[in-house]
């Protein structure tokens, strides 16, 4: 694999949820994960 085929992504496992999210520090940290990540790759 070339470096121009690698992607950046990243994996967060939060223990006792599973599909979706229902605490409310675990959808905090998630989505200021997803916003840090599309400010670096969508800008």
């Amino acid at each position: 694999m070339s470096d121009d085929d690698k992607k950046d992504f990243e994996f967060m496992v939060y223990p006792g949820e599973f599909h979706y999210f229902t605490r409310e520090h675990v959808l905090a940290d998630a989505w200021q994960r997803v916003e840090r990540f599309f400010d670096h790759h969508l800008k």
